[in-house]
């Protein structure tokens, strides 16, 4: 789902590597909307950190700051 919503959105190079996609999924149990939004977090904290590829602390990093939005 993530490579193809990249891909439809204009991306060419997938930024997430293997073990962020399998953080992902452990972290949001293959709920859709938790994906998206993890995603999204885990992208701005690659921008501002100045990388491109998305990895396990990226992911994690997104996920408290989705908990810390949602108290």
């Amino acid at each position: 789902m993530l490579r193809f919503r990249w891909i439809v959105a204009g991306g060419t190079d997938f930024p997430f590597d293997k073990e962020a996609i399998d953080e992902i999924q452990t972290l949001t149990n293959g709920i859709a909307r938790l994906i998206v939004q993890l995603a999204n977090e885990a992208l701005i904290k690659t921008a501002v950190d100045g990388r491109k590829r998305v990895n396990r602390d990226s992911i994690r990093t997104g996920w408290a700051e989705l908990a810390t939005n949602a108290s």
